[in-house]
């Protein structure tokens, strides 16, 4: 159980973004997914430099094996990379949205075989040239509880799933939240 626990304390250390952290990017006059994915997974703490790679498209798609998947929609702004198989995976996505003020918001999640999955937040300003690090900028009102959480980035649209999982009941039965982007903030609705 101690074991366990240090092994926890290490996976919270090691997957949390910078906080309230600024930095000077260079990106093209109009970036796609990739090029944003790409300046905030420098950033991330949970991004390995081989999901990196399977998302700068420097690995060939020749060479991608039968376990790995790879889905970049630039027209959406949408990227997936999983590598591994069910029983050992890590998969990344990540998407965008407008802000009113001109910026863009970039959310990033992060998962390891049957874990929570991480949700990082990064905010691109185009005129400075600047990405900074933004705190969750919603909450599922869970009060403390023990949960378990998995977010689904949207491919189409702007609204994030989540499904919580109560880690002390284990009844297996999930809580859905929507979490709906409406260019200033998220509204978030426990659907059920």
């Amino acid at each position: 159980m101690k074991k366990l626990s240090l092994i926890i304390i290490a996976l919270v250390f090691v997957c949390t973004g910078s906080s309230a952290q600024t930095y000077k990017v260079t990106l093209p006059a109009t970036p796609t997914i990739v090029d944003l994915f790409l300046a905030a997974a420098k950033y991330d703490k949970c991004e390995t430099e081989l999901v990196r790679k399977y998302a700068a498209n420097s690995v060939k798609a020749q060479k991608l094996d039968r376990n790995t998947k790879r889905i970049i929609d630039k027209k959406n702004g949408y990227l997936e990379v999983t590598i591994g198989s069910n029983e050992d995976y890590h998969a990344v996505e990540s998407c965008y949205w407008k802000m009113n003020n001109g910026n863009l918001l970039i959310a990033i999640t992060h998962q390891e075989y049957q874990e929570t999955t991480t949700l990082h937040f990064y905010e691109y300003n185009k005129a400075s040239k600047t990405l900074k690090v933004v705190e969750k900028p919603f909450s599922l009102g869970l009060g403390g509880k023990a949960a378990e959480v998995h977010y689904e980035l949207p491919r189409y649209g702007k609204t994030i799933v989540a499904e919580t999982y109560d880690l002390m009941t284990d009844n297996g039965n999930p809580y859905r939240w929507k979490i709906t982007w409406n260019g200033s903030k998220f509204d978030v609705k426990h659907v059920y």
